[in-house]
């Protein structure tokens, strides 16, 4: 009976493919869960709705921790029972979370099979159903706790890469500043030639402008235009990059 009743839990559900999930992961689980949850209220589980919880959850498990009885005949019965429900309904659950975060997908699925595992031992009479439901929380602490510091990592990995950017950032302003001042001297001689000469037609350069300074840029040949060193300029998109043409 044992091989019977638990040989799905060893064929992982996580198979989805991933994709862009648009839709919130509580609205995809909600309806896996009102479902599971209706089938848990049905007459077949009575003999074992007061000593265990179909899955993890805040309320009672204090109480069922202490209940140190082990299953009659009548719950050995509803206990086949919920195996099946709590199969279905994990495996369910995991495979949408596995869309959003495979890592915590796996770890509801190692759930699953230690929670059938326990399950099993509690039918066959080798622990009770406290002990059962203490085995079940130490893991679901060991999950959390692993959960925790997966978040820590992610946030320093987050920072860290925050830094390069601001550092990057930082690197390309300094070098537009360099740009920006030769440009200066540049269009200040330019200036001097076209007084000296007002014959000369106005001639265009044109400058690449990376996108996250082109406010800067923009600043900058203003100025220029107002003091007259310039006369006029035009930036254009170019993808990635602006072009800015300059009228001088």
């Amino acid at each position: 009976m044992k091989n019977k009743l638990f040989k799905r839990i060893l064929v992982p559900c996580l198979y989805l493919p991933l994709c862009a999930c648009l839709v919130p992961i509580e609205q995809k689980l909600a309806p896996i869960q009102q479902e599971c949850e209706r089938q848990w209220l049905t007459p077949a589980f009575d003999p074992i709705r007061d000593k265990v919880e179909l899955l993890p959850g805040a309320q009672g498990a204090a109480a069922y921790l202490f209940n140190q009885q082990k299953a009659t005949s009548a719950e050995k019965t509803a206990i086949k029972e919920m195996a099946v429900l709590l199969d279905n309904c994990q495996g369910q659950l995991a495979a949408v979370t596995y869309q959003y975060d495979s890592r915590q997908a796996l770890r509801e699925n190692t759930q699953k099979v230690a929670d059938l595992e326990n399950l099993m031992q509690v039918h066959d009479g080798k622990i009770s159903w406290g002990e059962f439901t203490h085995r079940r929380y130490a893991l679901v602490a060991e999950h959390q706790a692993a959960e925790q510091q997966e978040r820590e990592q992610r946030r320093r990995e987050h920072e860290a890469r925050q830094r390069e950017r601001k550092a990057e950032q930082t690197q390309k302003r300094e070098a537009a500043r360099e740009h920006m001042a030769e440009l200066q001297s540049h269009y200040q001689g330019l200036a001097i030639l076209r007084r000296r000469n007002a014959n000369t037609l106005p001639l265009i350069e044109r400058w690449k402008v990376d996108s996250r300074l082109l406010k800067d840029y923009k600043a900058f040949f203003h100025n220029l235009r107002k003091d007259g060193y310039i006369i006029d300029y035009k930036c254009k998109n170019k993808g990635a990059e602006y072009e800015c043409a300059v009228y001088y």
